[in-house]
C-alpha cells in the first residue's frame, strides 16, 4: 500500500513540475490502463453469455444410488466447448423461496472436469448438501448457484 501511494505521489509531483514530459506519458499510461480495463469487461461479458447457454437441472432421483441420490443433467447450448464447471446447490421448497442448506459451506463445491462439446449432455449423480433437520430432501427443488465456466477459445 505504501508503495502505491509513493508512486502515486510521485507522478503527481512530475506531473506537476514537468508538464510538458510527463502529461504525454500519463495520457500513454491512462490509455493502457482504459484497454486493459475494456478488456477485462468484455472478456467478463462473454463469459457470462456463454454461461447463460448452460442448463444445470439438479434434481432427487430415486434411480441414483442412496449417497449420492442428486442427478445433475447439463447441456451445453453454446457455440464452445465447455472445458470445467464448479457450482454450489440451493435447495428450497417449491413456491416458498426458503433456502435450506444448513450452511453457506455446506453447499459443497461441484465440479465438471471433462470437456463438454456444443449441444452435448452431462448427468451424473451427487451427493445432497446438508440440509436442515426434518426436511424431506425428495420434496425439495435444487439449483444450482454461483456456476463458474472455463470455455475453450
Amino acid at each position: 500500500m505504501w508503495f502505491g501511494a509513493l508512486l502515486a505521489l510521485t507522478w503527481l509531483i512530475l506531473l506537476l513540475r514537468y508538464p510538458a514530459k510527463a502529461l504525454p506519458v500519463s495520457l500513454v499510461a491512462l490509455t493502457g490502463l482504459l484497454l486493459v480495463g475494456a478488456l477485462v469487461l468484455w472478456q467478463d461479458h462473454r463469459d457470462q453469455q456463454r454461461v447463460a447457454q448452460l442448463a444445470l437441472t439438479l434434481q432427487w432421483d430415486a434411480n441414483c444410488p442412496h449417497e449420492t441420490p442428486l442427478r445433475a443433467n447439463l447441456h451445453n447450448r453454446s457455440e464452445h466447448t465447455l472445458l470445467a464447471l464448479t457450482w454450489q446447490i440451493s435447495a428450497e421448497l417449491p413456491g416458498q423461496g426458503i433456502e435450506l442448506v444448513s450452511e453457506r459451506l455446506a453447499r459443497g463445491n461441484f465440479r465438471v472436469d471433462q470437456g463438454l462439446a456444443p449441444n452435448e449432455h452431462w448427468q451424473h449423480c451427487l451427493p445432497l448438501p446438508r440440509l436442515r433437520d426434518g426436511v424431506n430432501p425428495a420434496a425439495l427443488s435444487y439449483t444450482g448457484i454461483r456456476l463458474q465456466a472455463h470455455f475453450a477459445p
